[in-house]
């Protein structure tokens, strides 16, 4: 397997609703491998998550439902991938990360992204921060190929 790309990052609040993409060049692959990795996963801080679960429920629902914070508990950072290649859209992960490696190739592709030919070209992976509800969040995609 190469290493093709290797980026780590620090996301903050200011980050949520963002994307950032990353382009890299494939030519005559079988196999590409991918991994978002990012930390701290959730919000420990349970005063701090009170707060921020009343303001949304607050703005977003029933007054009554102030009783029943907990539920929401803990609030988790949310990043997201997804990938084109050179001429289309290939799927996308909106899940939490695990600690094995997302697959794109001609067929047996990871759940969400699309089996195909694996077009030589520019392909662009984007990783979208939905949500930081830590101070700050760091982040590592690392990206592969095989054949």
């Amino acid at each position: 397997m190469t290493q093709i790309l290797l980026v780590k990052g620090t996301l903050f609040e200011s980050s949520n609703k963002t994307h950032i993409s990353y382009s890299f060049y494939i030519e005559n692959i079988s196999h590409l491998y991918f991994k978002l990795d990012f930390n701290p996963k959730t919000l420990e801080d349970k005063q701090k998550a009170k707060t921020m679960i009343y303001d949304c429920l607050l703005k977003y629902s029933n007054l009554a439902e102030e009783e029943t914070w907990e539920k929401y508990f803990p609030l988790k950072n949310l990043l997201t991938l997804s990938v084109d290649d050179p001429k289309n859209f290939r799927g996308a992960a909106h899940r939490q990360p695990t600690d094995e490696a997302l697959l794109i190739a001609y067929e047996n592709s990871s759940a969400g992204f699309l089996d195909g030919e694996m077009i030589n070209g520019y392909w662009k992976i984007t990783i979208s921060v939905h949500s930081i509800v830590t101070d700050s969040c760091d982040y590592e995609l690392q990206i592969w190929t095989e054949g």
